[in-house]
């Protein structure tokens, strides 16, 4: 997950600076507003892709079924085009049991 990240940073990093030296190198000014509307749209996807500081390394990860995913730390993700700009969802923290959960330790649970 965060290598996919990096790599649509790195790719509308410089999908901005080519559209700002096509506006810096053109007379013509409508040309230099389209470059430059073109410029802020892939600075956009960078403003709005989620931090990598946030994601979790690739190896910490194990996917489950249902596009599940859960990291050694025990924070859950849902995978899938869930929010515009974002490609997983964080749903909350799992905390393991060594304990094996049985029909008889379910209904102590739920008398």
């Amino acid at each position: 997950m965060r290598r996919e990240v990096q790599e649509k940073n790195a790719q509308a990093l410089a999908e901005k600076d080519m559209f700002l030296e096509k506006m810096n190198s053109t007379p013509n000014l409508l040309m230099k507003a389209w470059y430059y509307r073109n410029a802020f749209a892939a600075f956009e996807k960078i403003l709005y892709a989620p931090t990598v500081s946030t994601i979790p390394i690739d190896s910490d990860v194990i996917t489950l079924p249902n596009g599940l995913l859960i990291t050694r730390e025990g924070s859950m993700y849902r995978k899938g085009n869930i929010l515009i700009g974002a490609s997983w969802l964080k749903l909350g923290r799992v905390t393991l049991m060594e304990q094996t959960v049985t029909p008889e330790y379910l209904s102590k649970l739920n008398p």
